[in-house]
Formats: structure tokens, C-alpha cells, sequence
């Protein structure tokens, strides 16, 4: 400010200076004065006295890729994590589909198991090998939901373990938190816009988890929900509203819900997830079923943007195989891919498109060991290698279309303009 008078002393000095010389050298009483008058003008360049001027949004749509998958749980011994020399083998799992979810701008996953430590176990209480933690990161995951019906697998201590060992691998996590103090949410920065996520996982019964009892002095750490109680969906609203507050530009929900191996949502499903999206949820995802349900665009009650809703995502990598007992129906899953142009001038979604790519659960053996890995439909599936060394292009190509049939085409959404 003291230089800004400086500068109109200045300009007051040599307006006083040239008019004296002009009065002397004019006889023209007339000019003088014009001449003052335009000198005036220059030494007041900018009119301070008004608003500031109105400069164009500088705030473009910014297009977002956000993918996430369903289970990954270890059903029986066979599934070793390691090789005869040491090396984990969890990096095979994730081998043709890593530069899809390194590329995404947000990638997420539900690790349906505590990383407990000690010996890895499966079915009926999982207990998760430490390795798949880097090898999820390494894959190009953003965030683990930690929410699931199993959770508890291995009790209270488990649940903080598995936050302790997911973080200290460069992931975050939702569904379940170390303190009262932490949010129950994650709150992640992509391309400069906030994304909020909140998973919750079901109740078996009110008050239980996998006909676990949650211990009391647990609720407050871990996100569980009955579609019947007010107070669980009145909290699943304060997360959400929660999240708005700390600046989430955008709110994805995640449910681990729904009746096991039912290829259609319950009434539950539709009931919470009607609920949420009346309550601003932008984006929901689900698991738990181990087999696949549709994706669709849900409108909110009252109208406005729909939400992409993925009811079931199925089984990422699981125990569940036709070799012991299962169906090609618990093989498949999909990886759900949502592209949207978010406006932050506006705070809206101008438009998305809601797609999937199908995805086969398998293993096989390469003459010295189970391979045991995920094959997408990419291209020509014939030259996958895992295709070419178990010989299975025909499984593959029925369990693909198992997963076309019940998904259908994708969705595109554009808003008016």
C-alpha cells in the first residue's frame, strides 16, 4: 500500500511539472487543460474504487478412471503363498491386470480376510498371509476395504493388525479404523479432486459378524450394518455427510452385503443403497455373494444425477473352482470400470460411463508347481499365457460369456446442457 502512494505522488509530481511547462509554452488557454485532463487519466490507470474485475473459471472438467474389484480370500491350504524358492506367489494373481489398475486414477479392492500373522488359514476362519499386502500395492491398489464378514476371523487384535499392515504398505484402508479419532472413511486426492470412500460390511445378525458376536468395546472401530436399524443407516448418513464436510467433492460407497450365491440384489441391498443415494453417495460398489450380480444406474428418489451401482462384483481370487465342488459361477468376477468428467466449476458429474471387464478365477499346473491366477478377457484370449500352458481356452470362454449374460452391455449418462 505505501508503495502504491508513493507511485501516485510520483505521477502528481510530474503532472504538476509538465503542465507548468505546457501553461508556458501554449498560449492556447484551452489546451492546457486537456492535456491535464488525459494526464490524469494515465496517472489513474485502474478505478480502485469499484469490484475487482470478473475473470473467466480457470476450473476445466477433470475425466477420472476409478476401478475396483471384488473378493480376494483364500479358501484352502493349496493356495500356498510361497514358491520352492521363497518368493511369494500373490504377484501372479494380479499379472494381467496390473497396468489396468496402475493406470487408473483410483483402484480399489476388498481383501476379504485379517492379516493376523502367523500361519495363513482358510475356511471357515481366514487368517490373510502378510505378502499379499505389497503385492496389492505393488498392483497398483489405492485403497483396501477392510469391511467384510470376516473381519473378525481372528478377533479384536486382528482388526488392528490388518489396518497397521496395510498402512504401513503405502495403502489406506476404510471400513475399520485405530482410534475414534480417526474418520471412518478414506479421504484420497486424485488429480485435485477429494474422493471420499466408506465401506460397510452386513450383519449375519444385529450385533454379529459372520455369527461372530462384536465385542462392545469393537463397534466403535469397525463399520457394520442391519438394514433394519435406523441408528446403523443414520450412522452410515453421518459418514457421509462427515466426509462432505472435510471436503470430498465426491462420495464412493462401498456394501459387502447381499445373499450368498444369489446372482440378483436382496431387498436389503436395494434398501440401504436406495437410502445412500438419497443421501448423496455418488458411487457404490458391492461384493460378498461369490458369484456376480448386475450393475445399473440408480436414479435418487426425488430426482437428479443417477449413480452407478455395481450390486456384485463377485469373487476376485478364491478357493471356490470346479475342481473342488463350485460352479464356473463362483469363478468369474469382473473388474467394475467407471470413467466419469467431473466439473469442479459447477460440482457436478457431467457424464459417466459404467463398464466391466470379465474375469476368470483358475489354476493350473506348470509341471512343477499350482499356479493359481486371474485371466481377463483382454484381446485374443488364446495367446494368454496361462490360457496356452493349462489348455483351458474353452473354460474360459464359457465363463466369460456366464458373466455377459448377467451384466448386459454397459451404461453411458450425459447431463443436459
Amino acid at each position: 500500500m505505501a508503495i502504491y502512494k508513493n507511485l501516485q505522488r510520483f505521477f502528481l509530481v510530474c503532472i504538476l511539472v509538465v503542465s507548468s511547462f505546457l501553461l508556458v509554452a501554449c498560449g492556447n488557454s484551452s489546451q492546457p487543460v486537456q492535456v491535464i485532463e488525459r494526464l490524469n487519466a494515465i496517472s489513474h490507470p485502474f478505478d480502485l474504487s469499484g469490484p475487482p474485475p470478473e475473470y473467466p473459471s480457470t476450473e476445466y472438467p477433470v475425466e477420472l478412471t476409478i476401478v475396483s474389484i471384488g473378493d480376494i480370500l483364500m479358501h484352502y491350504p493349496w493356495q500356498y503363498e510361497f514358491d520352492s524358492a521363497g518368493n511369494s506367489v500373490f504377484p501372479e494373481y494380479f499379472q494381467y491386470i496390473n497396468d489396468i489398475t496402475t493406470d487408473a486414477d483410483l483402484a480399489l479392492c476388498n481383501i476379504e480376510a485379517p492379516f493376523a500373522g502367523g500361519e495363513p488359514a482358510g475356511y471357515p476362519l481366514f487368517n490373510m498371509g502378510d505378502t499379499m499386502a505389497p503385492a496389492v500395492k505393488e498392483a497398483g491398489f489405492d485403497v483396501v476395504y477392510t469391511a467384510h464378514n470376516h473381519m473378525l476371523d481372528q478377533h479384536s487384535a486382528a482388526v488392528f493388525r490388518t489396518l497397521h499392515h496395510l498402512r504401513d504398505h503405502g495403502l489406506q484402508t476404510t471400513g475399520s479404523r485405530l482410534s475414534v479419532d480417526e474418520p471412518n472413511y478414506a479421504l484420497v486426492d486424485v488429480k485435485g479432486i477429494k474422493i471420499s470412500v466408506i465401506a460397510y460390511t452386513y450383519e449375519s445378525t444385529p450385533g454379529s459378524i459372520n455369527g461372530l458376536p462384536v465385542p462392545q468395546d469393537m463397534d466403535p472401530f469397525i463399520n457394520s450394518f442391519s438394514a433394519s436399524s435406523d441408528a446403523d443407516l443414520a450412522e452410515m448418513k453421518s459418514a457421509i455427510d462427515e466426509s462432505r464436510a472435510a471436503g470430498a467433492d465426491l462420495v464412493i460407497f462401498y456394501l459387502h452385503a447381499g445373499t450368498e450365491y444369489a446372482h440378483e440384489p436382496n431387498s436389503d441391498q436395494r434398501i440401504v443403497a436406495q437410502f445412500l443415494i438419497d443421501n448423496g453417495v455418488d458411487i457404490i460398489f458391492g461384493s460378498h455373494v461369490h458369484v456376480i450380480q448386475p450393475m445399473e444406474l440408480v436414479y435418487p428418489t426425488n430426482g437428479g444425477t443417477p449413480v452407478p451401482v455395481y450390486w456384485g462384483m463377485g469373487n476376485y481370487i478364491s478357493g471356490q473352482v470346479v475342481e473342488w465342488g463350485m460352479e464356473t459361477a463362483n469363478e468369474v468376477g469382473i473388474l467394475a470400470e467407471l470413467k466419469l468428467t467431473w466439473n469442479p466449476s459447477t460440482g457436478q458429474i457431467d457424464d459417466l460411463h459404467m463398464d466391466y471387464l470379465p474375469l476368470w478365477n483358475t489354476f493350473y499346473s506348470n509341471g512343477e508347481r499350482s499356479v493359481h491366477t486371474v485371466i481377463p478377457e483382454r484381446g485374443d484370449v488364446s495367446t494368454n499365457p496361462s490360457i496356452q500352458a493349462s489348455g483351458y481356452l474353452g473354460r474360459a470362454q464359457n465363463a466369460f460369456s456366464e458373466v455377459h449374460s448377467i451384466l448386459g452391455t454397459s451404461y453411458s449418462w450425459q447431463r443436459d446442457q
